[in-house]
């Protein structure tokens, strides 16, 4: 019985240390999700570049571990902002005017 309750105890020891692996944690921020209900985050995990959980900075803390950890102090992180978008021929013509 008592090796029982030891093999138990280390047992539960290495599942509560045990963290899935991403490559960015990005926490302290005001992350704006976008999701349907427009839901505002602590802190995200990133793996592979994409987001793959996001929530309060304590439970991204606790769930994930990873290689670069960012503290945002406070700063907004925007979603989608990846195409500028420009029509260049226009937009060059508009310039040199």
């Amino acid at each position: 019985m008592r090796k029982f309750f030891i093999y138990s105890l280390l047992l539960t020891i290495v599942a509560c240390q045990s963290n899935t692996q991403v490559d960015t944690i990005v926490h302290n921020a005001v992350i704006y999700t976008v999701d349907s209900a427009f839901t505002i985050a602590e802190a995200m995990a990133v793996k592979d570049g994409k987001i793959v959980a996001t929530g309060k900075n304590d439970d991204i803390l606790n769930r994930f571990g990873a290689k670069e950890t960012i503290n945002a102090q406070g700063k907004p992180v925007y979603p989608g902002f990846i195409d500028a978008h420009a029509h260049f021929l226009g937009y060059g013509q508009a310039c040199f005017k």
